[in-house]
């Protein structure tokens, strides 16, 4: 009886025990499911910040996320037969739209209907912009063969939106009115595999320009800072006496009488020291043996546009556009580019012994490099350019000549309404100075 006793109350307490057990892991379950609850409608998202973010709400997220990087910026590699899908679709669309610009009209269209939040980030949307947009995605889709230049266009992007707030949502956002739009007007022609490709170049574009603005910012910054310590516009070439050989000009250059009543001889005065980045760089090239290179002085006289510039890419292509014009008139004589990255870059940090580090190197190389790109990229087109320009003039008759008179002032009021307090001449007057720009533009070529 008491082996039977203590057998009935030894399978009571682990009956017991099982039941608190079994308890003990109903209200943990309970725990989780209901932390699981509490958690399900949040999603964490890494911040640049070390990886760690912040728990947000999941309907103030896109849910679509895939392919778009914000953390780095890398070749897109997509296989050869999303490629062609990718491409035939894209010329089928092009087709179907009849040309580029009616393209960009009718995706901005599209994009603005179907995201309307999208009109907060392209203020001032011009018909420009459209053609812009439909350029930039027919470039993209060419270049898909060749990832190296795929990825030097999506940073020059980059930078032509780095005024724009974009974030993540917004590329989202994008992205879909534009694959549903481009769906709709070729129904089944849009394959899974050409939207899906389409798709990834679109998000790979949109993530290079939101880390383009998060990676660049530090070199822009140092850039503006930098230049606004070494640039005087207002100060001219003084504070130093020239060499009277060959310099960069080409020419030997004296300073008249010194306070002594000596006449100068070029050399440099111990007690003028430059203090201007041009007065610097034109001591540096001459000490360098680089006074000859009459070259150098074009881009100098063009430096600050475009240092100043470097934020705003049309601008930034115009400047060098320019500059590659006026360099290409100085026949004969060898252009060598790396020669003033050199020059520009003991010239700061002569200027800068202090503040200069490796991060100030960094971000000069950098916009030199940058630079150097754009104007070996068209080093060779002045000669084409001048005669299209020239074949353009000659084949319009005096009717389309007039209209294009007229436009080019509506064109330039539009750009700029202040113009309009300068030009209050008779309307003749205008056609004359309007046709005179023509005339000299086409002379800049000869």
């Amino acid at each position: 009886e008491d082996r039977g006793a203590n057998k009935s109350h030894s399978s009571a307490d682990i009956s017991s025990e099982v039941h608190l057990s079994s308890m003990s892991m109903s209200r943990q379950e309970s725990d989780q499911s209901e932390m699981g609850a509490r958690t399900s409608g949040f999603h964490r998202e890494d911040s640049a910040k070390g990886g760690t973010g912040e728990m947000k709400h999941e309907s103030s997220m896109p849910t679509d996320c895939d392919h778009i990087n914000v953390d780095s910026l890398e070749e897109l590699v997509l296989p050869l037969e999303s490629i062609k899908a990718v491409q035939e679709v894209w010329a089928s669309f092009v087709d179907s739209e009849g040309s580029l610009e009616a393209v960009g009209e009718d995706l901005f269209s599209a994009i603005l209907e179907g995201a309307p939040e999208l009109n907060a980030v392209f203020r001032g949307v011009t018909p420009m912009h459209g053609s812009r947009l439909a350029q930039s995605l027919n470039s993209m889709v060419a270049e898909l063969n060749y990832p190296d230049q795929l990825k030097a266009q999506v940073e020059v992007l980059g930078f032509g939106h780095l005024r724009m707030d974009t974030t993540i949502k917004h590329v989202v956002r994008f992205r879909e009115a534009v694959l549903d739009y481009i769906e709709m007007e070729l129904m089944e022609t849009f394959t899974q595999e050409a939207r899906d490709g389409l798709s990834r170049l679109i998000s790979y574009a949109g993530g290079a320009i939101i880390f383009t603005k998060m990676f660049f910012a530090e070199r822009l910054r140092l850039l503006s800072e930098t230049w606004a310590q070494v640039c005087d516009t207002s100060t001219t070439f003084a504070s130093i006496d020239e060499d009277p050989s060959p310099n960069m000009n080409g020419k030997a250059k004296t300073r008249g009488k010194t306070e002594e009543g000596e006449q100068t001889t070029g050399n440099f005065k111990a007690q003028s020291v430059p203090t201007t980045y041009n007065e610097m760089f034109r001591f540096t090239a001459a000490v360098m043996g680089f006074g000859k290179d009459t070259w150098m002085d074009e881009v100098l006289d063009s430096f600050d546009a475009i240092v100043r510039n470097v934020t705003n890419t049309s601008r930034l292509q115009q400047e060098c556009n320019l500059l590659v014009l006026k360099i290409s008139k100085r026949e004969g004589e060898p252009v060598v580019l790396s020669q003033y990255k050199s020059c520009m870059l003991a010239s700061l940090r002569q200027l800068l012994p202090k503040e200069w580090a490796s991060p100030h190197e960094v971000a000069w190389s950098w916009l030199w490099e940058s630079v150097e790109r754009l104007l070996k990229k068209n080093m060779a087109m002045p000669g084409p350019w001048g005669k299209a320009l020239r074949v353009a003039m000659e084949s319009l008759d005096d009717e389309q000549r007039y209209d294009l008179r007229k436009n080019l002032y509506t064109t330039f009021f539009e750009a700029a309404p202040i113009g309009q307090d300068y030009f209050k001449q008779l309307e003749a007057r205008l056609h004359f100075i309007a046709d005179r720009v023509l005339n000299i533009t086409v002379e800049l070529y000869n």
